[in-house]
């Protein structure tokens, strides 16, 4: 069986090479691995990762390292343990569309460190696993699930990245996506909201995606039509299927919209704490628990639908946390910040009273301004007939009747949606096209993620402070510089001159031996 779709993905990152990749997309990539480095170091905060942690080392020592700890394990374990780690506090980087880094980075790095690959590679397989499991998850786009419970890109990053690294050929990189996307993940919101096994949704993935090319490489093969396949994993992951998001290929680069979190939690949440930092010097002494009278936190149907799908009251955990806007930004009032160590098990631990009492005062809002200026971006950079691909009205009934099956109206109901459908081409949705139009046309230089959001303090003394940020930090032009800062503080342990050393190696990525990489980036003492 041959696949136009399969073929394609598997003839263009086989023959990807660092020359043709253009600066930008270089330069994100980069920010991604050095976020990507630091979000594990993040980790120790975390009593579930340190049970992760523990678990792998039990299976026995191996040569590819555990980043937080120091840990030496085999290659599965320590893809299995640095992808969880990355999840430990939702402290992930993120593009259109997709978390990535977990598959993306790792892969490469850990599978390099092992075979010795050349840095051109490594760099070169990143690229590649970023384009293929952001544009699988836009493919996706109108199914039962969106952002991280995709994990199911991670089995197409990792068989695509390990492929590249090993200069496998098309056809055996064919085979590898094949084999991996053969029985894929199927995640459930209630493993990933307010639960410690969400450390696995990428973890789990990645490793399958990398025994994949592996076993391809020794010869096993998959169906070669397994994803357009009337029975096969578009079918099953959509609604609406859209493969024209799987086009594009070297022409149009998702990869330029990789978006570096500066804080841990859900995307979602970044606006939020953004505005909060922002008159947060104007409001000293005026945010303890019983100072505050009221915050309203104005934001996007988005920020809605992740709130509404989280913590609602009672005992609280950093996975909780991360999908909060109330515990989020009671943590930002009170710390000044929103940190891994303030939302770790010990910074939770010492002031839950607290946090709880602010977040009952904290309301949550949906700005309709915001949501619009999101749809607009969206329309005017990437396209809404590109989104909307052949998908007419009578798909997206379908597509409403699919996603209440799956969620029922627990995050965003039709009634909210509906004042947003003018939106639309009204002829698109009459007569939409038999074919969709490509990727090829699209500059993703110029798409930021404007999930906005606005805070209003409220004090009993009678004040008000009012922040504002439209584009969360690290999602525009300053990436580079929140990811740097992020792994400043995030890997402070390792002392200035490790952590500088880090920065440098990462900057000359394309001439750095992955190794070499890792060793720098890595604690030195294993846990005991």
């Amino acid at each position: 069986m041959s696949s136009p779709l399969i073929g394609t993905i598997a003839e263009w990152t086989s023959s990807l090479r660092v020359e043709t990749i253009p600066d930008g997309v270089r330069r994100r990539v980069r920010a991604q691995v050095l976020s990507t480095l630091a979000a594990a170091h993040a980790a120790v905060h975390s009593r579930s990762f340190a049970t992760v942690e523990r678990t792998v080392r039990k299976q026995g020592a191996g040569e590819s390292p555990v980043v937080a700890t120091g840990a030496r394990v085999g290659l599965h374990a320590a893809l299995f343990a640095n992808a969880a780690a990355g999840m430990a506090f939702d402290y992930d980087d993120y593009l259109f569309l997709g978390h990535t880094g977990h598959s993306a980075v790792w892969t490469p790095l850990l599978l390099g460190a092992q075979v010795d690959a050349a840095p051109e590679d490594v760099l070169a397989a990143t690229v590649a696993a970023n384009e293929v499991a952001g544009r699988l998850g836009a493919a996706c786009f109108y199914g039962p699930q969106n952002g991280q419970l995709w994990s199911f890109i991670h089995l197409a990053g990792a068989a695509v990245a390990a492929s590249r690294v090993m200069r496998l050929d098309a056809t055996r990189t064919a085979h590898a996506l094949a084999i991996a996307l053969s029985q894929p993940n199927y995640a459930l919101y209630p493993g990933l909201m307010g639960c410690e096994a969400k450390l696995l949704t990428a973890a789990t993935p990645a490793v399958a995606g990398l025994q994949a090319a592996q076993l391809a490489a020794e010869g096993l093969t998959g169906r070669l039509d397994v994803l357009d396949d009337p029975r096969g994993f578009l079918a099953h992951f959509s609604f609406h299927a859209q493969p024209h998001m799987l086009t594009g290929w070297g022409e149009a680069w998702v990869s330029e919209t990789i978006a570096i979190k500066p804080y841990p939690g859900c995307a979602y949440l970044d606006s939020a704490i953004d505005a909060v930092r922002e008159f947060l010097p104007f409001a000293s002494g005026n945010v303890r628990p019983e100072a505050v009278t009221a915050v309203d936190v104005d934001a996007t149907l988005l920020t809605l639908g992740m709130n509404r799908l989280g913590w609602h009251g009672g005992p609280f955990g950093p996975v909780d946390v991360n999908f909060s806007i109330p515990l989020s930004v009671a943590i930002a009032l009170m710390e000044g910040d929103l940190t891994a160590h303030s939302v770790g098990d010990e910074g939770l631990a010492r002031r839950l009273a607290e946090i709880e009492a602010l977040a009952a005062k904290v309301h949550l809002r949906h700005d309709t301004a915001l949501t619009q200026a999101l749809l607009d971006h969206v329309a005017e950079r990437i396209g809404i007939e590109r989104m909307l691909g052949t998908a007419g009205w009578r798909d997206l009934l379908r597509v409403r009747r699919g996603m209440k099956r799956s969620l029922g109206e627990t995050t965003v109901g039709l009634r909210e949606v509906f004042p947003f459908l003018k939106s639309i081409p009204l002829g698109h949705l009459i007569l939409p096209p038999s074919e969709a139009p490509s990727l090829s046309g699209v500059d993703f230089s110029r798409v930021t993620m404007p999930i906005g959001a606005r805070v209003t303090l409220h004090t009993a003394d009678g004040k008000a402070y009012q922040g504002f940020r439209h584009v969360p930090r690290g999602a525009g032009a300053d990436f580079d510089e929140v990811a740097r800062e992020k792994w400043r503080r995030e890997a402070a342990s390792l002392g200035p001159a490790r952590v500088a050393d880090v920065e440098h190696l990462v900057d000359a990525m394309e001439q750095t031996p992955p190794r070499r990489l890792l060793e720098a980036a890595t604690a030195t003492s294993p846990q005991s």
